[in-house]
């Protein structure tokens, strides 16, 4: 999802197993845990899903998990034994870390009860966003693997006056990639001044 994140993973596998058994290097697993670790970040991790339901009678029932289990893909040993594709989870959060992550046990209870919890309320009027009067403007980048093109599109498509950028410059990290050019490009947008560079 950012812009060295293939290219780091790429050489993080040069050298990720011990030459003499085979097995992952300590080096590797550390660098892993490091570009993955969510232990810092547990409320990242405990309301991940749920930001995402939109309105009553809805639950999130961990989402990507049920999405993952028929996927083979997504089990990287299944995958290997297959000589199949390794597909990456993104950032999805999945029950087995609430197992497998030290600091993430304690609330284990908790993310269950959040992933069951239905009574959410909408996370927007549809109504309201096509009335929308505000002069407003969104980065959509085309090769995002975390927010899909298709489901930022549709959503553009409900806000009244919209404007958005779409672009293939950028990942996901793009605002940390380069912030201060993408601000200037969308509120110009929102003004109607388009800047060339």
């Amino acid at each position: 999802g950012s812009a060295q994140g293939f290219e780091t993973i790429h050489f993080m596998f040069e050298n990720a197993f011990e030459a003499a058994t085979g097995d992952l290097s300590y080096k590797f697993l550390k660098d892993f845990d490091a570009m993955v670790s969510i232990d810092t970040n547990v409320l990242y991790a405990l309301l991940h899903e749920s930001i995402y339901v939109n309105g009553s009678g809805q639950s999130s029932g961990w989402a990507a998990d049920r999405v993952a289990a028929p996927r083979g893909n997504f089990d990287a040993a299944w995958a290997l034994a297959q000589e199949e594709p390794i597909y990456f989870t993104g950032e999805m959060i999945f029950p087995f870390m609430f197992d497998d992550i030290a600091q993430l046990r304690p609330l284990k209870e908790a993310a269950n009860l959040l992933a069951s919890k239905n009574d959410w309320p909408e996370l927007y009027d549809d109504d309201a966003l096509r009335e929308n009067r505000a002069k407003v403007a969104a980065a959509v980048y085309f090769e995002d693997m975390y927010v899909d093109l298709n489901l930022s599109m549709e959503t553009a498509g409900k806000i009244r006056g919209i404007r958005t950028f779409v672009t293939n410059e950028y990942l996901h990290s793009g605002i940390r990639e380069n912030g201060p050019r993408i601000f200037e490009k969308l509120m110009n947008m929102t003004r109607n001044v388009e800047t060339i560079r």
